[in-house]
């Protein structure tokens, strides 16, 4: 940018300050709306202006900012849009994701506390399929191997109950990345259900 174009942005500068006084009309009590326009066209052209200097030469437009005392505010490259059925649909997947932990973590624990009994029941129906075999002398299917290891699960049981869950949120994580079910947590960026939203929140990566 040349001295000419950076002399445009002071002239600019000039123009939107002095238009501040004239937007409001005292004589009527109203806001000059053309006036507000026009003011908004100005602040649009300098911006622009700006963001070429600053693309250009940032040592410079540090320099153009500290002498005319203006605030540059440098807008994302992509914004997303959050709206209400976005929001909803994001909200019903969590519920339904929760929902859905918990009634796995349920059926789990149910399964845990009656594999004994199963691991008893297993055994007196492999003893007796080996019998009815030997009786009705049909090829073995269950061998003693199969009949022993099978006790040895069952001495061997004990009563299992659920690992807490680690430190959460763990570590590279943002409390906004899980949610809790229960005594559980599920990472969104893992999850199946969240693919295909959306992220709301950037984050500086180092």
């Amino acid at each position: 940018m040349e001295g000419k174009e950076r002399s445009f942005v002071a002239k600019l500068t000039a123009h939107i300050r002095r238009a501040q006084y004239d937007i409001f009309e005292t004589s009527t009590g109203r806001f000059n709306y053309k006036r507000i326009c026009i003011v908004r066209g100005q602040v649009q052209k300098r911006r622009r202006l700006l963001k070429e200097l600053r693309f250009l030469d940032y040592r410079r437009f540090e320099w153009v900012l500290e002498q005319l005392n203006i605030r540059f505010q440098n807008y994302p490259a992509v914004t997303i849009r959050i709206d209400r059925r976005q929001a909803l649909r994001r909200l019903f997947s969590e519920h339904r994701q929760r929902v859905h932990m918990e009634r796995r973590k349920e059926l789990h624990q149910k399964f845990l506390e009656s594999q004994k009994e199963f691991l008893e029941e297993k055994i007196e129906k492999l003893k007796w399929i080996a019998e009815e075999e030997k009786e009705l002398r049909l090829p073995s299917t269950v061998s003693e191997k199969d009949i022993e290891a099978a006790q040895e699960r069952a001495k061997a049981y004990v009563p299992f109950e659920l690992s807490p869950p680690p430190q959460w949120p763990g570590p590279g994580q943002w409390p906004y990345d899980t949610f809790f079910v229960r005594s559980d947590f599920v990472v969104k960026k893992t999850s199946r259900i969240f693919a295909h939203f959306q992220t709301l929140e950037t984050y500086d990566v180092k």
